[in-house]
C-alpha cells in the first residue's frame, strides 16, 4: 500500500533522484530549480506517493485558471503498473476540480 501527499523539502533528493531513474531530467533543465518555482508557488499540487517510507512517485501540478498540467509525473521503474501513476492523477484531479478547473492536460517527454 501506498500513500500521495504534498511534496515537502525533505523530499527534494528522492525527487530528482527518482526523476533521473525514470529519464525525466535533461541537462538543461535544472530540476531543483523547478522544484525551487514549484514550491513558491505554495499551491498543494506537487504531490508525491510514498510506500513503506520511500518515494516511489511524483506529480508535478499547475493550473493558470484556463487549465491544469501535469508536469514531471513518474513512478518508480520497480513499482510501475501498480496503480500509482492513477492514483497521483486522480487526487490531482480532485484540487483541480475544488479549483473549479475545468480541463486537464499532460505534458509527456
Amino acid at each position: 500500500m501506498f500513500i500521495i501527499r504534498q511534496f515537502t523539502n525533505a523530499d527534494l533528493d528522492d525527487v530528482v533522484n527518482l526523476w533521473e531513474s525514470c529519464g525525466l531530467t535533461r541537462p538543461w533543465n535544472n530540476p531543483e530549480t523547478d522544484i525551487f518555482r514549484k514550491v513558491s508557488q505554495q499551491d498543494d499540487l506537487f504531490l508525491v506517493a510514498i510506500k513503506d517510507e520511500q518515494l516511489i512517485g511524483t506529480l508535478m501540478g499547475g493550473y493558470d485558471g484556463h487549465r491544469g498540467w501535469i508536469n514531471y509525473l513518474a513512478v518508480h521503474p520497480h513499482q510501475q503498473r501498480l496503480g500509482i501513476a492513477t492514483a497521483l492523477v486522480q487526487q490531482l484531479e480532485k484540487r483541480l476540480m475544488a479549483r473549479s478547473c475545468p480541463k486537464l492536460q499532460l505534458l509527456v517527454r
